[in-house]
């Protein structure tokens, strides 16, 4: 509870789009940046991901920024989830991504493009894209 309440505090849970070749894909995005080196190593060392250690002024402390995406990521929401309280729904939001991810490629991938390329599910497309915009307003800024 002691991590999930550091997630709350300074931490984002979110995903990513990336379309390729008319292709698009989804990703799973975690991350924490504090003056500490303390929780951004122990997060580390149970999910994975980078550390980047920044220092735009001599006179601030150092800042480290850890992330971990895709299963790392979505291990961390599942793992966190019950504890949450400020970011429950968008790790919420990352457990089903992570599902819809983890289905057969039998039944995740149905369109045969060219020889050897299968494209997802334009249902799938739907759904994971319905996912992105509700974590993408839960995690907005501003007015």
């Amino acid at each position: 509870s002691y991590l999930a309440g550091a997630m709350d505090a300074d931490g984002f849970i979110s995903m990513r789009k990336t379309i390729v070749r008319g292709s698009t894909t989804f990703s799973e995005s975690v991350g924490l940046g504090q003056t500490s080196d303390m929780i951004p190593n122990i997060l580390m060392k149970l999910f994975g991901g980078t550390i980047n250690i920044r220092n735009r002024n001599k006179k601030w402390k150092l800042f480290y920024s850890w992330t971990v995406s895709n299963k790392g990521a979505a291990k961390l929401a599942k793992i966190l989830y019950p504890f949450l309280k400020i970011k429950k729904q968008q790790a919420e939001i990352l457990c089903m991504l992570r599902k819809s991810k983890d289905l057969p490629a039998s039944k995740r991938r149905t369109i045969r493009v060219g020889v050897r390329w299968l494209k997802t599910n334009p249902e799938i497309v739907k759904h994971r894209t319905a996912l992105y915009l509700k974590i993408k307003l839960l995690n907005r800024t501003g007015p």
